[in-house]
């Protein structure tokens, strides 16, 4: 199901022309998040669990969903033919940025990437399940 997705999004891209515009946005939400990590950086120093804390609320879901940094609008299109949810799909877009668990569970704001491994596999197993791929949920 995987390369699906990624086939339809590498097609969908080449025939839409103003997917320029949204890739310089995307660019611009990233360089804007640097540039307000930065000034935190400066700003709070001496105070390093404050500067944590800041970051965190940044990075969290709700605000890259409001300033996006990735791409969500391209995987949203599939919310009616895959069998996810709106959030589950927002968790899958980021999983197919790259983002890494330790990334994710401070993006939604768990203490541990162990509850991120396993809302990783129970979205690859509801996917595994819709393509027909039997039981190999490991997203591989």
């Amino acid at each position: 199901m995987r390369w699906k997705v990624k086939f339809w999004l590498r097609r969908d891209k080449s025939r839409n022309y103003d997917q320029k515009e949204r890739y310089d946005e995307l660019a611009d939400n990233r360089l804007k998040l640097l540039r307000q990590i930065i000034e935190l950086g400066y700003t709070l120093e001496p105070r390093k669990d404050l500067f944590y804390r800041k970051v965190c609320d940044l990075v969290g879901i709700a605000e890259l969903k409001r300033h996006p940094v990735v791409d969500f609008e391209a995987y949203r299109k599939f919310h009616g033919q895959l069998p996810l949810s709106k959030s589950d799909l927002d968790f899958y877009c980021l999983l197919e940025a790259g983002f890494s668990r330790r990334e994710l569970a401070v993006v939604y704001g768990h203490a541990n990437s162990i509850s991120i491994y396993v809302k990783k596999h129970r979205i690859m197993s509801k996917l595994n399940a819709a393509s027909g791929e039997g039981s190999n949920t490991t997203g591989e």
